[in-house]
């Protein structure tokens, strides 16, 4: 006859589940790399949008002052035939800092550079805010081929600065060029007797 031991027939209990402590290490290593990333990418979110903000702010500098330049006169015909020209009397009036009369070397063209500075417009309140420079540059040109037809170019660049955290602080350069031909009198006539169809 054979007697078995009931210890020896039970199977053996399961050892309680746990972890080792090097897989709860590993395991906070990646949840702090996880959360890590996540503060980072959000701070680098942070940032772009305050570059947008500041960029945003420079083109609004850049229109605004375009828009002095367009509602300027240059009327040839006026004054008795000497004309009128508001964009150089802009510029000449010493309204700009910096004003000098120069001539561009590679056309033979004269134009008017200065710049102005101005705070930028924005929602948020620094210490004087933040400053961005306008360098204004005003050309006479003619069509070749064609020396009375003149025009000009006005280009206003709005330079800026922006303080990344990790890589100081850069500047960025926000452009506009804008043609403009002289007044014509009869434009008007001509276009209101000519609609378009």
């Amino acid at each position: 006859m054979c007697v078995l031991d009931p210890m020896r027939t039970r199977p053996l209990k399961k050892l309680a589940d746990a972890f080792t402590l090097a897989e709860v290490v590993v395991a906070i290593f990646i949840a702090a790399l996880v959360f890590g990333g996540i503060i980072v990418s959000y701070s680098l979110a942070v940032r772009r949008a305050q570059w947008s903000g500041y960029q945003l702010a420079a083109q609004g500098l850049a229109v605004e002052q375009m828009e002095v330049f367009r509602s300027a006169v240059w009327n040839p015909a006026a004054n008795g035939g000497n004309g009128e020209n508001q964009l150089l009397q802009y510029m000449s009036n010493n309204v700009i800092n910096g004003t000098d009369f120069t001539t561009n070397a590679q056309a033979g063209n004269p134009g008017w550079r200065g710049y102005l500075t101005n705070i930028l417009n924005m929602p948020i309140t620094t210490n004087g805010g933040v400053l961005a420079t306008n360098w204004i540059t005003v050309t006479t040109n003619s069509i070749p081929g064609y020396p009375g037809i003149q025009f000009m170019v006005v280009r206003v660049d709005t330079v800026w600065p922006f303080c990344w955290t990790t890589m100081g602080t850069n500047y960025y350069t926000n452009t506009l060029v804008n043609y403009f031909g002289p007044y014509a009198p009869g434009m008007n006539a001509i276009i209101t007797n000519n609609p378009t169809p």
